[in-house]
């Protein structure tokens, strides 16, 4: 759901700019292969034994985050992109240290949730509750986010304003192109002249 809010505000922000949503599609799609795999993993983690998730997962994290590197894209939208790849690596790095993302309890209760609830049978069984053990946990899941009854991560926040700034970024591409293409094709001032 949060994903699909960032879309969105990306798209608003891309009409208001100007932009339209069928430019996305002229953005050049490199590094697809990265995106196979990483889908694949994430699609088969729940069949995995307990103890190869987090392997897995980071796994499939670092091939998400190698493709928003690789992918051409648009000078708009390469700051959302750097974003995305950012918090990716920070979910990342918190999942790699702790076998699981760690989850705040504290941010539990206040996003509505019981506080002993038992994180580790959540998503595909990626998560682990934050315990005084845990490893950089300021990255871990410790935003509550009332509204939608859920807890994110400082990467979290940093993937959702990417992608929104990746999507109004890709919509405004064409039309700035087209922009310039049609003053690349008025006449010169001394072709004007007779």
């Amino acid at each position: 759901m949060t994903l699909a809010l960032a879309v969105l505000l990306g798209y608003l922000a891309g009409r208001v700019a100007g932009g339209r949503l069928r430019n996305i599609a002229r953005v050049p799609f490199a590094g697809w292969w990265l995106l196979i795999p990483a889908l694949l993993d994430q699609a088969f983690l729940g069949l995995a034994p307990r103890a190869a998730r987090a392997p897995l997962l980071v796994i499939a994290c670092l091939l998400l985050a190698g493709w928003c590197l690789l992918l051409r894209a648009p000078r708009q939208s390469r700051p959302g992109m750097y974003l995305l790849s950012a918090g990716i690596f920070s979910n990342t790095l918190a999942i790699a240290l702790n076998g699981g993302m760690p989850v705040s309890r504290g941010a539990l209760a206040a996003a509505g949730l019981p506080r002993n609830l038992d994180v580790s049978h959540g998503y595909l069984d990626k998560h682990v509750a934050m315990t005084s053990a845990t490893h950089l946990s300021a990255l871990g899941d410790v935003i509550p986010f009332r509204l939608i009854h859920n807890v994110i991560s400082a990467g979290d926040i940093a993937m959702l304003v990417g992608v929104a700034i990746a999507v109004r970024g890709a919509m405004l591409l064409a039309a700035s192109q087209r922009v310039s293409r049609s003053l690349g094709e008025l006449p010169r001032a001394s072709e004007r002249t007779t």
